[in-house]
Parts: structure tokens; C-alpha cells; sequence
């Protein structure tokens, strides 16, 4: 990235350092270009060159980034559970966890018949539940 005081970089300077990343040689650029098949190989093998470098740096800056030096051991401790809180506004949230009532899961199941029965965990109805019987109306 170029300063703000800087004087602005010419197109031929950033191909110089284009290629300079990728390792190949300004001075003698005409003499490579002029061999078709060293050119192409020389392009290839900087290319590779160039994206293994921006690859390493890349998990340099992420091991960097995750690095941890010593884990949380200062700070407010939960009574509960022994977690430790960065802040005593984060022990304050994290205990609401434990003063919430546990709520039971129950699934309402209605029947052919309208009614409504709740059950604690899911069921299938058995075959006599599913069994419709024709009303006096119907006109199966």
C-alpha cells in the first residue's frame, strides 16, 4: 500500500514487483519471453512460488491470530459450575443459565375425535387410534 505522501508508482513499477514476487528475473525478461517453452515453464514455476508464499503467510497470520498464550484463569468463577467469566457482567449473564426453570417438552397429539391429549414425548398413534368410522352422514 503506497503512503499518502508517496509519489505514485508507474505500471512498470508494479510489474517489476509483480515479478520480483514470483522470482523472475526484469533483466532478463526479453531473453525468457523469447523462448516460448522456458518462458511458459519460468511463468508456472513463479506462479507456484508466488501462491505458496501468499498460502504460508496466510496460516502464519491465522496461527498468530489463534495462538493462545495462557488460557483464562483470572476473572469472576461461576459457584455453579466453576466456569470462569471474563467480566462480572458476563458471570451476571452466564448465571442466568442456571436460574432458568428446566421446561419439559410436551407435544399435544389431537385425535380423530377433536380432543385434544398431551403426551411427553412423541408417539405414534397405534392402529385402532388412526381407524376412522363413517359417520351416518357420509356417503361412503
Amino acid at each position: 500500500m503506497e503512503q499518502r505522501w508517496a509519489e505514485k508508482k508507474c505500471f512498470k513499477d508494479y510489474i517489476k514487483a509483480s515479478l520480483k514476487k514470483c522470482n523472475v528475473p526484469f533483466s532478463q525478461l526479453e531473453t525468457l519471453a523469447a523462448d516460448q517453452d522456458t518462458w511458459r515453464s519460468t511463468c508456472d514455476s513463479g506462479l507456484a512460488t508466488f501462491l505458496a508464499a501468499i498460502d504460508q503467510g496466510a496460516e502464519d497470520r491465522h496461527a498468530r491470530r489463534r495462538a493462545t498464550t495462557d488460557p483464562l484463569t483470572i476473572g469472576p468463577c461461576c459457584p455453579t459450575c466453576n466456569r470462569i467469566c471474563v467480566s462480572e457482567f458476563g458471570l451476571w449473564s452466564h448465571l442466568h443459565s442456571h436460574s432458568r426453570p428446566q421446561v419439559q417438552q410436551h407435544n399435544v397429539v389431537i385425535d380423530f375425535d377433536g380432543l385434544q391429549q398431551a403426551s411427553k414425548q412423541a408417539s405414534i398413534h397405534s392402529m385402532e387410534t388412526m381407524q376412522v368410522t363413517p359417520t351416518k352422514n357420509s356417503s361412503i
